[in-house]
C-alpha cells in the first residue's frame, strides 16, 4: 500500500493512493486515525488499505493540486547513519584522515522536526551559512516497539519506507553534526510511504538517484550499503528503544558536493552549493520521487 500525508483545510490528513486517485481516509472511515503515525501506532495500515478499496466515490480525490506534507511531519524519533555507502564514505573518510572502509563504529545522529519539508515544497538556503548540500537516502519506519532485535528477526519491525533528501549545511556540519543536519526546511521526505510488503526485504536492491536541475548527480543502489537495514536495526535497538512511527535514514552515495570536493573548506561559499532557483529531484525505485525547488531563507 502507498500512503500520502496531505494538508486538508489546514489539518494533517492521510490517504491511500490507488492508481491516479487518493482515497481520503477521513472520509472513507472517520473512525480511523487521521495521521500516518496514528495508523502505524495502532497497527491499522492493513485495515486502512481495506477501507480504501471499498471507499465510496465521495472519498476519492485527484492528486492534482494536492498540498503534500512530509509523510511523517513530526517523527517521534528520527535517527541517521553516516558514511554508509563506499563511494561517498571513501572520499569523506580520506579527507578526515580516517581509515577508508566500513567503520568499526558508525556515526549516528538525531534530527528534530523543523528541517522536514514536503514534496513540491521549497527548500531554504540558510542566510547565516549558505553551504547547502544534498543527499539522496532511503528511510525506514518502525512499525512496532523494538529493543534488542537481531538482524534475522528485523522484518516484522519495519512498517515501510520512504524517500529522503538529507539536506546538509556543510559549514555548520564541520562545527557540529546536529547543527549541520538541523536547519529549517532542508530535508524533504515523501511523497509516499510504501509498506514493507511491496518492496524487497530491507529495501535491498533499489536504485537510488538524485538530479540537480535535471542532471543526474547521484546514482547507486541500496545493495551497496555497508550496513543494510537489518544490521542497522540490530545496532540501533541494542542501545535505544524504538517505537512505531520512529524513522531511520540509511546514508547517501557518491555525487554530493562534499564528496566531489573532498578537501574543501566547508565554509567556502565559492563552491557550487545549492542556490535559489535550482530544482532537486530525489528518487528511489519502487517508492517515488520528490521534487523541490530551492529558495533563499525568507527574511
Amino acid at each position: 500500500m502507498r500512503f500520502i500525508t496531505f494538508d486538508k483545510n489546514g489539518v494533517e490528513t492521510v490517504g491511500v493512493r490507488l492508481g491516479s486517485d487518493l482515497v481520503d481516509l477521513s472520509l472513507a472511515d472517520a473512525r480511523l486515525p487521521r495521521t500516518l503515525v496514528g495508523l502505524i501506532q495502532n497497527d491499522l495500515l492493513k485495515r486502512a488499505g481495506e477501507v480504501a478499496q471499498k471507499a465510496p466515490a465521495s472519498a476519492h480525490r485527484s492528486l492534482e493540486g494536492l498540498k503534500y506534507l512530509p509523510v511523517i511531519p513530526h517523527p517521534p524519533k528520527f535517527f541517521g547513519i553516516g558514511t554508509n555507502y563506499p563511494s561517498h564514505a571513501g572520499p569523506v573518510q580520506a579527507a578526515r584522515g580516517e581509515k577508508v572502509g566500513k567503520a568499526d563504529n558508525p556515526r549516528y545522529f538525531a534530527i528534530g522536526s523543523e528541517p522536514f519539508a514536503a514534496h513540491n515544497e521549497p527548500l531554504q538556503v540558510p542566510r547565516a551559512m549558505p553551504t547547502f548540500d544534498y543527499e539522496v537516502e532511503l528511510v525506514f519506519v518502525f512499525g512496532k516497539r523494538a529493543k534488542h532485535v537481531k538482524e534475522k528477526d528485523f522484518l516484522p519491525y519495519v512498517a515501510g519506507y520512504t524517500v529522503f533528501n538529507d539536506g546538509s549545511i556543510r559549514g555548520w556540519q564541520a562545527i557540529d553534526l546536529v547543527l549541520g543536519k538541523g536547519s529549517d526546511k532542508t530535508k524533504p521526505m515523501g511523497p509516499e510511504f510504501v509498506t514493507a510488503d511491496e518492496l524487497p526485504p530491507g529495501g535491498d536492491g533499489l536504485n537510488i538517484m538524485l538530479r540537480r536541475n535535471g542532471k543526474l548527480t547521484q546514482n547507486d543502489n541500496t545493495k551497496s550499503m555497508y550496513r543494510k537495514v537489518p544490521e542497522i536495526v540490530e545496532l540501533l535497538t541494542s542501545f535505544i528503544t524504538f517505537n512505531p512511527g520512529d524513522c531511520v535514514t540509511t546514508g547517501t552515495t557518491a555525487g554530493t558536493i562534499a564528496d566531489t570536493h573532498p578537501k574543501y573548506d566547508p565554509k567556502d561559499t565559492t563552491l557550487p552549493w545549492l542556490k535559489a532557483g535550482e530544482v532537486i529531484e530525489t528518487e528511489i525505485e519502487g517508492i517515488g520521487m520528490l521534487r523541490n525547488p530551492i529558495i533563499d531563507e525568507p527574511v
